[in-house]
């Protein structure tokens, strides 16, 4: 899960907390930790992007079925 928000709301990136909370309930396999950004990415950010597209492939490729 990974989503961008706003700082000045009193929930920064609910939606991602949701999909999470719905992944823990389903015992789903998570391709990734959650990412929050906020606003438009820094490039910091977009690193963190890479890392977390890079863990979704990998956990992909290490879980699925042949």
């Amino acid at each position: 899960m990974l989503g961008s928000g706003d700082l000045i709301y009193d929930k920064f990136c609910p939606s991602v907390d949701d999909f999470d909370k719905q992944f823990e309930k389903t015992h789903a396999i998570r391709g990734a930790d959650p990412l929050k950004i906020n606003l438009a990415p820094e490039p910091k950010d977009k690193e963190k992007i890479k890392q977390f597209a890079r863990d979704l492939v990998a956990s992909f490729s290490k879980n699925r079925k042949t």
